[in-house]
């Protein structure tokens, strides 16, 4: 994929798979303009266009869970404005938990419907079956906590962009995160990344049950 540009610039291995900080995000590298804001594709003055695969059939149906949950968060963000003013549109398609499957929806994703990256997909499987295909194109409850804090924090890091929301700056910034908190993580517990470290997590706090709830065991343990 070019950009309106004409140029092309390629993710490496390990950028076409980045970003666990945003629950499994594949970033389809190039760059577009409008106006005097620099834009990737599914970008204009009002919207983003987000993709994203999970199984909404078969076997592993529950994953659904996940893309339902995450679309109820982007719609309470559209609810309040948007991001910087543009509201949030995620397709996420149905691929039944099939590497061949996942590789032809998220083809559909990318040619046909243009959007600006991948967010929050699931599975080890159906993620590394597409992976060459991204670079090489440059562009139920606890599963419904994945879907929702995978979200806020795509959210997140879309709103830092502010109007340079090329493929380029998104990949910047989710690779550059600080400590940033996320919505329902326990106290303590953050999202850093590095160019070189894409484990967004690295802190965890043990609990235990004492029979009628989960009681914490010390402070934040630091990885």
């Amino acid at each position: 994929m070019t950009s309106k540009e004409g140029r092309r610039t390629p993710l490496t291995r390990r950028e076409s798979v980045v970003l666990l900080a945003l629950g499994g995000a594949g970033l389809l590298s190039g760059a577009a303009r409008a106006s005097d804001n620099a834009y990737g594709p599914g970008v204009t003055d009002t919207e983003i266009k987000i993709g994203q695969t999970i199984a909404y059939s078969g076997p592993a149906s529950s994953l659904g869970v996940s893309g339902r949950s995450a679309a109820a968060y982007y719609r309470m963000v559209n609810d309040k404005g948007g991001v910087n003013g543009r509201k949030i549109t995620l397709i996420s398609a149905d691929d039944a938990y099939s590497p061949p499957k996942t590789v032809e929806q998220t083809r559909r994703l990318v040619e046909q419907e243009g959007v600006l990256g991948m967010f929050g997909s699931i599975g080890a499987g159906t993620n590394a079956s597409v992976q060459r295909y991204l670079n090489d194109h440059n562009p139920k409850d606890k599963i419904a906590v994945f879907g929702y804090f995978s979200a806020a924090a795509t959210t997140q890091v879309l709103s830092m962009c502010g109007d340079n929301l090329s493929r380029e700056n998104v990949l910047n910034k989710a690779t550059h995160l600080s400590q940033m908190p996320v919505p329902m993580f326990l106290p303590g517990i953050t999202m850093t990344t590095t160019p070189e470290d894409y484990v967004a997590v690295k802190q965890m706090q043990l609990q235990q049950f004492d029979g009628k709830g989960w009681v914490k065991i010390g402070g934040v343990v630091q990885g």
